[in-house]
Protein backbone atom coordinates (compact mmCIF):
# COMPACT_ATOMS: atom_id res chain seq x y z
CA UNK A 1 0.00 0.00 0.00
CA UNK A 2 2.81 2.67 0.57
CA UNK A 3 4.23 1.97 -2.96
CA UNK A 4 0.72 2.75 -3.96
CA UNK A 5 0.89 5.75 -2.35
CA UNK A 6 4.21 7.10 -3.53
CA UNK A 7 2.97 6.06 -7.23
CA UNK A 8 -0.09 8.14 -6.89
CA UNK A 9 1.76 11.03 -5.21
CA UNK A 10 4.14 10.83 -8.48
CA UNK A 11 1.08 11.04 -11.21
CA UNK A 12 1.24 7.53 -11.61
CA UNK A 13 -1.79 6.45 -11.32
CA UNK A 14 -1.88 3.14 -13.73
CA UNK A 15 0.88 2.08 -11.87
CA UNK A 16 -1.16 2.22 -8.71
CA UNK A 17 -3.55 0.59 -10.08
CA UNK A 18 -1.76 -2.65 -10.82
CA UNK A 19 -0.03 -1.94 -7.39
CA UNK A 20 -3.43 -1.59 -6.07
CA UNK A 21 -4.55 -4.51 -7.74
CA UNK A 22 -1.93 -7.32 -7.32
CA UNK A 23 -1.13 -6.16 -2.93
CA UNK A 24 -4.80 -6.10 -2.17
CA UNK A 25 -6.42 -8.97 -4.51
CA UNK A 26 -6.93 -11.60 -1.03
CA UNK A 27 -8.62 -8.42 1.27
CA UNK A 28 -10.81 -7.55 -1.71
CA UNK A 29 -12.27 -11.00 -1.86
CA UNK A 30 -14.40 -10.22 0.94
CA UNK A 31 -18.13 -9.63 0.62
CA UNK A 32 -19.72 -6.92 -0.70
CA UNK A 33 -16.85 -6.96 -3.80
CA UNK A 34 -17.17 -10.46 -4.16
CA UNK A 35 -18.39 -10.09 -7.87
CA UNK A 36 -17.25 -7.05 -8.54
CA UNK A 37 -13.99 -7.10 -10.93
CA UNK A 38 -10.50 -6.58 -9.64
CA UNK A 39 -10.11 -2.98 -11.95
CA UNK A 40 -13.20 -1.47 -9.99
CA UNK A 41 -12.40 -2.48 -6.90
CA UNK A 42 -8.40 -1.07 -7.70
CA UNK A 43 -10.36 1.84 -8.96
CA UNK A 44 -12.21 3.11 -6.18
CA UNK A 45 -9.57 1.65 -3.83
CA UNK A 46 -7.36 4.87 -5.04
CA UNK A 47 -9.84 7.26 -3.82
CA UNK A 48 -9.82 5.72 -0.54
CA UNK A 49 -6.03 5.69 0.49
CA UNK A 50 -5.72 4.82 4.02
CA UNK A 51 -9.36 3.26 4.60
CA UNK A 52 -8.81 -1.21 4.95
CA UNK A 53 -10.58 -2.75 2.37
CA UNK A 54 -13.01 -4.44 4.61
CA UNK A 55 -14.51 -1.39 5.89
CA UNK A 56 -14.75 0.04 2.30
CA UNK A 57 -18.50 0.33 0.92
CA UNK A 58 -19.67 -0.91 -2.07
CA UNK A 59 -19.91 1.50 -4.57
CA UNK A 60 -22.60 -0.32 -6.71
CA UNK A 61 -24.65 -1.24 -3.22
CA UNK A 62 -27.09 0.73 -1.89
CA UNK A 63 -26.07 3.77 0.27
CA UNK A 64 -26.40 4.35 3.70
CA UNK A 65 -28.04 7.34 4.76
CA UNK A 66 -26.16 9.91 7.06
CA UNK A 67 -27.84 10.22 10.54
CA UNK A 68 -30.13 14.03 10.28
CA UNK A 69 -28.51 15.90 13.47
CA UNK A 70 -31.49 17.17 15.13
CA UNK A 71 -29.56 19.75 16.85
CA UNK A 72 -29.43 21.76 13.35
CA UNK A 73 -33.07 22.71 13.33
CA UNK A 74 -34.63 25.36 15.94
CA UNK A 75 -35.90 24.68 19.44
CA UNK A 76 -39.31 24.35 18.37
CA UNK A 77 -39.11 22.08 15.34
CA UNK A 78 -36.35 19.88 17.16
CA UNK A 79 -39.01 19.10 20.23
CA UNK A 80 -41.82 18.62 17.44
CA UNK A 81 -39.77 16.18 15.36
CA UNK A 82 -38.35 13.62 18.53
CA UNK A 83 -41.93 14.17 19.83
CA UNK A 84 -43.82 12.79 16.86
CA UNK A 85 -41.58 10.37 16.08
CA UNK A 86 -41.51 8.28 19.17
CA UNK A 87 -45.52 8.60 19.05
CA UNK A 88 -45.55 7.12 15.50
CA UNK A 89 -42.56 5.17 15.30
CA UNK A 90 -40.57 7.14 12.63
CA UNK A 91 -37.32 8.16 12.20
CA UNK A 92 -37.27 11.69 13.45
CA UNK A 93 -34.86 12.72 10.55
CA UNK A 94 -38.11 11.84 8.14
CA UNK A 95 -40.54 14.01 10.86
CA UNK A 96 -37.90 16.79 10.94
CA UNK A 97 -37.20 16.88 6.57
CA UNK A 98 -41.07 17.21 6.46
CA UNK A 99 -41.46 19.70 8.96
CA UNK A 100 -39.00 21.61 7.26
CA UNK A 101 -40.72 21.28 3.72
CA UNK A 102 -43.95 22.54 4.99
CA UNK A 103 -42.21 25.77 6.64
CA UNK A 104 -40.94 26.52 3.21
CA UNK A 105 -43.79 26.13 1.69
CA UNK A 106 -45.89 28.62 4.41
CA UNK A 107 -43.47 31.12 3.46
CA UNK A 108 -44.53 33.09 0.56
CA UNK A 109 -42.90 32.05 -2.52
CA UNK A 110 -42.19 35.43 -3.66
CA UNK A 111 -39.00 35.70 -0.98
CA UNK A 112 -35.55 35.31 -2.58
CA UNK A 113 -33.34 34.04 -0.12
CA UNK A 114 -29.18 35.85 -0.82
CA UNK A 115 -27.41 32.35 -0.85
CA UNK A 116 -23.67 33.55 -0.45
CA UNK A 117 -22.81 36.82 1.22
CA UNK A 118 -21.22 38.47 -1.47
CA UNK A 119 -23.22 37.32 -4.71
CA UNK A 120 -26.14 39.23 -4.47
CA UNK A 121 -26.89 37.66 -7.90
CA UNK A 122 -27.27 33.95 -6.31
CA UNK A 123 -31.07 34.18 -5.41
CA UNK A 124 -33.43 31.03 -4.59
CA UNK A 125 -37.10 30.85 -3.29
CA UNK A 126 -37.59 28.86 -0.05
CA UNK A 127 -39.48 26.28 -1.44
CA UNK A 128 -37.80 22.54 -0.87
CA UNK A 129 -38.37 19.48 -2.75
CA UNK A 130 -38.84 15.87 -0.69
CA UNK A 131 -39.28 12.78 -0.73
CA UNK A 132 -39.09 10.46 2.04
CA UNK A 133 -37.85 6.85 0.70
CA UNK A 134 -38.20 3.56 2.83
CA UNK A 135 -39.27 0.06 2.83
CA UNK A 136 -43.33 -0.63 3.28
CA UNK A 137 -44.42 -0.23 6.99
CA UNK A 138 -41.97 1.92 7.67
CA UNK A 139 -44.27 4.82 8.53
CA UNK A 140 -43.11 7.15 5.54
CA UNK A 141 -46.98 8.47 5.49
CA UNK A 142 -47.64 9.09 9.09
CA UNK A 143 -44.26 10.99 9.25
CA UNK A 144 -45.25 13.10 6.47
CA UNK A 145 -49.01 13.52 7.63
CA UNK A 146 -47.91 14.61 10.55
CA UNK A 147 -46.33 17.67 9.55
CA UNK A 148 -48.78 18.55 7.12
CA UNK A 149 -51.82 18.60 9.37
CA UNK A 150 -50.51 21.32 10.95
CA UNK A 151 -50.51 23.37 7.92
CA UNK A 152 -54.18 21.76 6.96
CA UNK A 153 -55.27 23.35 10.39
CA UNK A 154 -54.12 27.35 9.35
CA UNK A 155 -55.71 26.66 5.72
CA UNK A 156 -59.22 24.97 7.49
CA UNK A 157 -59.45 28.65 9.26
CA UNK A 158 -58.79 30.61 6.58
CA UNK A 159 -61.29 28.31 4.34
CA UNK A 160 -64.01 29.87 7.54
CA UNK A 161 -62.67 33.50 7.18
CA UNK A 162 -62.59 33.34 3.40
CA UNK A 163 -66.59 31.74 3.54
CA UNK A 164 -67.81 34.41 5.97
CA UNK A 165 -66.25 37.15 4.03
CA UNK A 166 -68.07 35.24 0.41
CA UNK A 167 -71.50 35.42 2.07
CA UNK A 168 -71.39 38.61 2.91
CA UNK A 169 -70.54 39.29 -0.62
CA UNK A 170 -73.10 37.52 -2.16
CA UNK A 171 -75.44 39.60 -0.08
CA UNK A 172 -74.38 42.72 -1.58
CA UNK A 173 -75.47 44.57 -4.68
CA UNK A 174 -74.52 43.05 -7.71
CA UNK A 175 -73.96 46.43 -8.90
CA UNK A 176 -71.88 48.07 -6.53
CA UNK A 177 -70.15 45.14 -4.88
CA UNK A 178 -65.81 44.77 -4.68
CA UNK A 179 -64.46 42.02 -6.75
CA UNK A 180 -65.82 38.07 -5.59
CA UNK A 181 -63.38 37.39 -2.56
CA UNK A 182 -60.56 34.83 -3.44
CA UNK A 183 -59.21 31.97 -1.19
CA UNK A 184 -55.30 31.83 -1.03
CA UNK A 185 -54.51 28.60 -0.79
CA UNK A 186 -51.33 27.26 1.17
CA UNK A 187 -51.26 23.63 -0.39
CA UNK A 188 -52.96 21.11 -2.60
CA UNK A 189 -53.43 17.42 -3.06
CA UNK A 190 -54.24 18.11 -7.08
CA UNK A 191 -50.80 16.84 -8.63
CA UNK A 192 -51.94 17.44 -11.72
CA UNK A 193 -50.22 20.31 -14.06
CA UNK A 194 -53.70 21.97 -15.19
CA UNK A 195 -54.62 22.07 -11.40
CA UNK A 196 -51.76 23.45 -10.22
CA UNK A 197 -51.49 25.80 -13.26
CA UNK A 198 -54.93 26.93 -12.89
CA UNK A 199 -53.93 27.33 -9.03
CA UNK A 200 -51.12 29.38 -9.46
CA UNK A 201 -52.87 31.52 -12.07
CA UNK A 202 -54.65 33.03 -9.51
CA UNK A 203 -51.84 33.32 -6.73
CA UNK A 204 -48.45 34.35 -6.85
CA UNK A 205 -47.23 33.21 -3.42
CA UNK A 206 -46.72 29.81 -4.51
CA UNK A 207 -48.11 26.43 -3.64
CA UNK A 208 -47.61 23.15 -1.39
CA UNK A 209 -48.34 20.18 -3.85
CA UNK A 210 -48.84 17.44 -1.13
CA UNK A 211 -49.18 13.67 -2.75
CA UNK A 212 -49.09 10.88 -0.30
CA UNK A 213 -47.95 8.27 -3.29
CA UNK A 214 -45.04 9.26 -5.58
CA UNK A 215 -46.03 6.64 -8.28
CA UNK A 216 -48.83 7.91 -8.72
CA UNK A 217 -46.91 11.70 -9.54
CA UNK A 218 -44.96 10.21 -11.49
CA UNK A 219 -48.38 8.24 -14.07
CA UNK A 220 -49.47 11.79 -14.25
CA UNK A 221 -46.02 13.18 -15.31
CA UNK A 222 -46.38 14.42 -19.03
CA UNK A 223 -50.42 13.94 -19.46
CA UNK A 224 -51.46 17.25 -19.78
CA UNK A 225 -55.58 17.61 -20.65
CA UNK A 226 -56.08 20.01 -23.24
CA UNK A 227 -59.46 22.27 -22.12
CA UNK A 228 -62.58 21.92 -24.37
Amino acid sequence: MDDAELLIERGKVEEAITTLTETAADAIEIAPFAELSRARIAAYRITTIGVPAERLSDPWGDPTPPQFDLDLLPPVLRYFASAKARSIGSDAAAVAWSALAICSGALNGSIRLQMKPRDTGFLVPPGIWMLLVGEPSSQKSPALRSAYDLLSQVQAKRFEKWQRAHADWQAEDEKTRDPEPFLEQLYTSDTTQEGIRDLLSRQDRGIIVFNDEWGGVHRRDGQVQRRP
